[in-house]
């Protein structure tokens, strides 16, 4: 980072924490400043390159932030403010877009009006029109659930989870897209209420998973932006006080690695399979486990999605497998790699399948330099806050 730089997020920064502080500051202020800190690295490097990837971490810090409509219009202000003149007028585009979205979600409900109306102006039309051009505001709901804890009476049972043995259920809510919700109980002390002793060491790990899970999600969807699902909370009805609920998307047009190389009910892949051949975004995924710690990324916890791209699903094994040293993450990875159950050194070796050690290298560098322990805690501070 050069001088110049530093002195601007620096100053950025201090702009922004005073305008966000209030009466009662002191008693936030670590959260407010480590917001401001977020806030202001990401658009010094959006100043400097405005492609999908500093735009897509932009977004992600400002959401972290969950700033109301007066703190976002703000902020948004002071950093418009910041970079005058047309050379940064693309720039100023990608700052105006969490409030524009807030403004739309928040308006259309509120006012519940049509996209014909004369009160839109022409990109909040656009924006609308994106999401779903026949029922607007069912379509800005679906946003803010994307965001928000939700209520388990708004998903509809259709099918018992498949997979894994964790509780839960598959679901649907009222714009047909279907969840997987993942049962956990919300203190340890229900847990041990649980008579039978098999069943109470279930719900010990399901609680573990599902906590897990709620805080990998969202440092997923920060890794891998798309490439992970949308997940959050859910709160149970009232006839389940003990309980709740972790929420995930499912994928559009997605199956497992293991589907997709013509196997079922296994998590390895089929070593013979060519079609291996075309996937992209292995190693990716790969980075990204390694940096959340985790080892669970069998071929049943990773998805092809469009034919050709793989994704990342099921994280409750998330911050159980960090090391202190690159050497025994690499070899316990070639013993995953190698396990019977998982496959792919196999398809590997059957030239089927591919592991480019250039783009794992790439992909984890990349991590290493966006997201470092200050978005760690943001993204926990968050989580517990909703617990």
């Amino acid at each position: 980072m050069s001088k110049e730089k530093t002195q601007q997020e620096l100053l950025l920064q201090e702009q922004l924490f005073k305008a966000l502080k209030t009466e009662d500051t002191a008693l936030n202020a670590k959260k407010i400043s480590r917001a401001c800190e977020g806030i202001a690295e990401s658009v010094i490097d959006l100043s400097n390159d405005q492609s999908p990837t500093t735009a897509s971490l932009y977004v992600s810090q400002m959401e972290l932030a969950d700033l109301n409509t007066k703190d976002l219009a703000k902020v948004t202000t002071i950093i418009k403010n910041s970079f005058p003149g047309d050379k940064h007028r693309e720039f100023r585009e990608i700052v105006d877009a969490p409030l524009l979205q807030h403004l739309v979600m928040e308006e259309a409900i509120e006012r519940q009006v049509g996209l014909d109306d004369s009160r839109y102006n022409a990109d909040y039309r656009k924006l609308e029109e994106l999401s779903n051009p026949n029922d607007p505001k069912k379509a800005i709901d679906a946003m803010l659930r994307d965001k928000r804890v939700a209520q388990q009476a708004e998903f509809e049972e259709k099918g018992k989870k498949a997979a894994g043995v964790s509780a839960g259920y598959v679901a649907k809510d009222e714009l047909g897209n279907t969840f997987i919700l993942k049962h956990f109980y919300k203190t340890h002390a229900a847990c041990q209420k649980i008579q039978d002793n098999n069943a109470r060491k279930q719900a010990i790990a399901d609680r573990r998973d599902g906590v897990q899970e709620l805080i990998g999600s969202t440092m997923y969807q920060f890794l891998l932006h798309d490439r992970a699902p949308k997940e959050g909370l859910v709160k149970a009805d009232e006839k389940h006080p003990d309980s709740l609920y972790v929420r995930s998307k499912f994928f559009d047009n997605a199956v497992t690695l293991t589907e997709f190389s013509g196997l079922s009910d296994q998590t390895r892949v089929r070593a013979n399979d060519q079609n291996l051949k075309k996937l992209e975004g292995f190693e990716k995924a790969i980075a990204a486990c390694h940096m959340l710690g985790e080892v669970d990324y069998h071929a049943g916890n990773l998805m092809m999605q469009d034919g050709k791209t793989i994704t990342k699903i099921d994280h409750g094994r998330s911050f159980l497998a960090f090391h202190k040293d690159f050497g025994s993450m690499i070899q316990l990875t070639n013993e995953m790699f190698a396990h019977p159950g998982v496959g792919y050194n196999a398809a590997i070796k059957a030239g089927n399948f591919s592991f480019s050690i250039d783009k794992y290298s790439e992909s984890l560098n990349q991590m290493i330099s966006q997201f470092d322990e200050k978005q760690m805690e943001a993204i926990v501070d968050q989580k517990i806050d909703e617990l």
